[in-house]
């Protein structure tokens, strides 16, 4: 029994209940709730979650991104973003500001404020274009 008093089936696949806000997601493993066809969004979540344990898995750890897993990642799945930094020391620049705990590799909640960052400047200059195509 957990701390929360929940009981795990102990099984490899499942995952402990989660809580964000008001939603609670299963014990169950997540594959058993997929639909035959997954959404957009859907497939956007476990692409995201593939590639960062990809790059995770290159020391045999798979939990964590040291600086090298995690310079590779950026240079192989955000080249533009690596063009667009004037400095030299990027990676070593995010992985300082997002590594919480201090323990020079990134777990995937430490991992994830990168892709949201990128994701609203980006969403930021789709905006832009937008009201600009409707002048």
């Amino acid at each position: 029994m957990s701390q929360n008093g929940q009981q795990f089936s102990g099984k490899a696949s499942s995952c402990p209940p989660h809580r964000i806000t008001s939603y609670t997601f299963s014990t169950q493993p997540y594959s058993a709730h997929l639909p035959a066809v997954m959404t957009d969004l859907e497939k956007c979540m476990e692409s995201l979650i593939v590639i960062f344990h990809r790059y995770a898995d290159e020391d045999g750890d798979g939990r964590t991104l040291t600086k090298k897993e995690l310079k590779k990642l950026v240079e192989k799945e955000l080249p533009t973003f690596l063009k667009t930094q004037q400095n030299p020391k990027t990676v070593d620049l995010i992985l300082k500001d997002l590594d919480q705990n201090k323990d020079d590799k990134l777990d995937f909640e430490e991992f994830l404020p990168l892709v949201v960052g990128l994701s609203l400047a980006c969403d930021k200059c789709y905006m832009l274009h937008q009201k600009k195509g409707k002048k």
